[in-house]
């Protein structure tokens, strides 16, 4: 069994409930939600709501749900039928490039 440092950073999964019989989540989790017919927002929200948490924040949107980060200084990448990351290989380049910034060199 995998012991975990009690210390390592948690995040809410933004269910209370839920957090509380998970303990949270830890950074590299991976998880899966099928929701049958409950709304994703608060789940979208609860992310969005942690402002000092991440470096960035970026919903990449399909056509919907894009509206529920309004003021929430979340990058919105639109990949919708009409947009210009239709294609899935435009859109991981995308992705790779807002998780990979270039890096400045400094001549001083």
């Amino acid at each position: 069994m995998l012991e975990r440092d009690p210390s390592e950073q948690r995040v809410s999964t933004g269910i209370d409930t839920l957090d509380a019989v998970l303990g949270g989540l830890y950074w590299g989790d991976n998880v899966v939600w099928q929701l049958d017919s409950a709304p994703v927002r608060p789940f979208y929200r609860a992310v969005a709501d942690l402002t000092g948490t991440f470096e960035s924040r970026t919903f990449v949107s399909l056509g919907t749900d894009a509206e529920a980060f309004d003021g929430h200084q979340v990058e919105l990448i639109d990949a919708g039928p009409a947009s210009a990351f239709v294609d899935p290989v435009d859109l991981l380049r995308e992705i790779h490039r807002l998780c990979h910034p270039p890096v400045v060199a400094c001549c001083c």
